[in-house]
């Protein structure tokens, strides 16, 4: 039964390297729960995004795809039943557009090593929104068809792992704690025992 395979391994205890392994695993319970911990992990995220004040926020930082995006993934974990699908993707396409922009800027952005750190940061932040939003997008139609069936079937079978664990790991990122991957995990094993383990009843 789900609620057993998935509560064991959400409660694997693990270090930083362990992490994206973590996240990828998450793939065997489908891209349901894939995109709940995305659109968990791009919640932690839009903290950092939110924060940034920097003299040249208005250089950069005035897009406003990414909090659209973080409030519709936020929207999908409330009631997923009810989930935009159409907003949703239109918002994450103009998101892409803008860290295109976003990405540029950064890049060649210079000043004191704190505003460096806090730019890159809030970078991430929107990064990891962004994963989120393609993670709860996917579907196997997405995916081209290839010539080798079995790596076809793989990346059925992977589901938007790509996308989730770079969700997760700009989140890490971006919240900039020395134990960001536990506040990460946290927050996820929180997130999917409610979803998907507390009403499924005893394994």
């Amino acid at each position: 039964m789900i609620a057993s395979d998935l509560a064991s391994h959400l409660a694997i205890e693990h270090a930083l390297e362990a992490f994206d392994a973590w996240v990828w695993d998450l793939s065997r319970w489908g891209q349901p729960v894939q995109a709940t911990a995305a659109c968990t992990s791009a919640q932690l995220a839009l903290s950092a995004w939110l924060a940034y004040d920097g003299a040249d926020a208005s250089d950069w930082h005035g897009g406003r795809s990414t909090s659209k995006v973080a409030d519709l993934l936020r929207l999908h974990i409330a009631e997923p039943e009810i989930h935009d699908g159409v907003a949703l993707r239109s918002a994450t396409e103009r998101l892409a557009e803008e860290l295109e922009l976003m990405c540029a800027y950064v890049d060649e952005a210079s000043g004191p090593a704190l505003v460096c750190d806090r730019r890159e940061r809030a970078l991430a932040a929107a990064r990891s929104i962004h994963s989120g939003g393609r993670a709860t997008l996917w579907t196997p139609a997405m995916v081209p068809a290839l010539d080798d069936a079995t790596e076809y079937r793989a990346r059925i079978a992977a589901g938007p792992s790509l996308e989730t664990v770079d969700c997760c790991r700009m989140a890490v990122y971006a919240i900039g704690e020395p134990d960001g991957h536990s506040v990460v995990a946290a927050a996820i094993r929180q997130a999917i025992e409610r979803r998907f383990i507390s009403d499924s009843g005893p394994a």
